[in-house]
């Protein structure tokens, strides 16, 4: 042991110290730490000696441990893994034992969201009735531009019980085209002509929402003529300030207003149709809009009227 080797270093020193009298010092010195760490040793053994050992319990460790071992094998886990399973499955058990507590917890939850959900909602729907009403103003005055003049509109809002993708609120538009009769939804009275205008009424509203962008009117002129279908020119003119405009028109006065004409022809062959596009230059613009102004037949008069509404 390590205090039979210092007692025998003890021995020697005492061998050859009147050989050297600073030997006598050392020896001394390692005398006193002997003693030391003697009665250290002596007091570590009395204290563990008395101390009873309990078998039982290291029977129960053993076995617990193999449990733990048995587990990693069953579960393929780590004992932190395991740990964390076996919590994992008290809390479900919890859950179900003390069910109807768990579910009133949930219910208290979700009815505190329905209540931020319906506030973030009444907030959505007051800014949408503001905008309304200023949109509303805007495009009764755009439709008397667009020669549609007795227009009353007004944009409903029915409150839904249940909320929707779109929030707590369902839209419909009211319009009369005439004076003294009742409002109606838009989609149940408009003419082609008068949904085209409305149409094109809201979009001009909308243009600064749309800048950089492409908007295309397909026939958005349908059903209407001589200053109505000036009126809407204009109005298309206008949008493509902000955006630009894709217009499929056979009014002349729309095609006029346009900076770019393009003719767009179906030919049939071999039981095949193939369409062409064609950028008409300033010649063949008069052409197409003479056809357009007289049903077909270019005439002087029409060429005449062609070249009037280009130059406007």
């Amino acid at each position: 042991t390590v205090l039979d080797a210092i007692y025998s270093s003890i021995s020697n020193l005492e061998r050859i110290e009147k050989y050297d009298f600073e030997i006598t010092n050392l020896k001394n010195q390692l005398s006193e730490y002997y003693y030391s760490l003697d009665d250290l040793v002596s007091s570590i053994i009395n204290k563990y000696s008395n101390q009873d050992f309990d078998n039982f319990e290291l029977d129960e460790i053993n076995s617990r441990l193999a449990v733990y071992s048995d587990m990693k094998r069953k579960y393929r886990m780590s004992i932190e893994e395991i740990i964390d399973y076996h919590q994992k499955i008290k809390k479900e058990i919890s859950e179900i034992d003390n069910y109807d507590f768990y579910l009133n917890e949930l219910n208290k939850k979700i009815a505190a969201k329905n209540d931020e959900l319906y506030k973030l909602g009444k907030e959505i729907s007051d800014e949408r009735k503001q905008v309304a009403r200023e949109l509303s103003e805007n495009i009764v005055n755009t439709l008397s531009e667009l020669q549609l003049k007795n227009t009353t509109f007004e944009i409903k809002f029915t409150e839904l019980e249940k909320f929707g993708k779109d929030g707590i609120d369902e839209i419909d538009f009211l319009v009369t085209f005439n004076k003294g009769e009742p409002l109606k939804s838009l989609s149940k009275i408009a003419s082609g002509g008068e949904l085209s205008r409305f149409m094109l009424a809201i979009k001009s509203h909308l243009t600064k929402n749309y800048h950089g962008q492409t908007l295309i009117f397909d026939e958005i002129d349908n059903g209407v003529s001589g200053l109505v279908a000036y009126s809407i020119a204009n109005k298309i003119k206008n949008i493509s300030r902000f955006a630009q405009v894709l217009c499929v028109t056979h009014l002349p006065q729309v095609a006029a207003i346009s900076d770019h004409q393009l003719k767009i022809s179906k030919t049939k062959d071999n039981e095949r149709t193939s369409t062409s596009i064609c950028d008409l230059s300033y010649e063949k613009r008069v052409i197409e809009i003479a056809m357009m102004i007289s049903n077909g037949d270019v005439t002087d008069a029409s060429k005449n009227l062609a070249i009037e509404l280009l130059n406007k």
